[in-house]
């Protein structure tokens, strides 16, 4: 009768093993579809049938990212601040974290916002005048993400004081 003397698995990516095992792991190095081949190899023959065929689909990796954010300041110290981020392929966003921090770096504003969307906004008063820097880090089932265009400058501006001029007269003369 004939004797298995070993397995060629084809893994339809370019890769072949050749081994004694019908049990094997394979890695792909990228999504797509691929055709894996099995060839039986016995001391009577080497044989594939359609049973030895079998499709396999490698999903995409999930992947998300932060990809803007915008600061507008109006009224001198109204401050919106909008995000826009990605999820693909799986990945899901569950929040953004905005923080405003003055020129020294310290913290002078944090707000949560709970979303799934693909943007989210929030507003707030900062009344002293400087350059403050906004930043934002999306929450996502890949983890946190931000990146350089999700870290914006503003200014607020100095509050203008209407000019008065005094003059004083006495009796007509200065």
């Amino acid at each position: 009768g004939a004797k298995i003397s070993g397995y060629t698995f084809n893994f339809g990516d370019g890769t072949t093993k050749k081994q004694a095992s019908n049990v094997i792991q394979h890695t792909y190095a990228k999504p797509g579809t691929y055709t894996v081949t099995v060839t039986v190899h016995s001391n009577i023959a080497d044989a594939t049938s359609a049973k030895c065929k079998v499709s396999v689909t490698v999903a995409p990796e999930p992947t998300a990212a932060c990809t803007d954010l915008t600061a507008t300041v109006t009224k001198r110290t109204n401050v919106r601040l909008d995000a826009k981020a990605t999820a693909s392929n799986g990945a899901t966003i569950s929040s953004y974290v905005f923080t405003i921090t003055d020129a020294s770096g310290k913290v002078v504003y944090t707000q949560p916002v709970a979303s799934t969307a693909t943007s989210a906004s929030t507003t707030t008063e900062i009344t002293t005048p400087g350059t403050y820097t906004a930043k934002v880090v999306v929450k996502t089932s890949v983890g946190d993400k931000t990146d350089a265009k999700c870290e914006k400058s503003f200014k607020v501006a100095r509050e203008k004081v209407p000019g008065v001029s005094i003059i004083k007269k006495v009796d007509g003369h200065d």
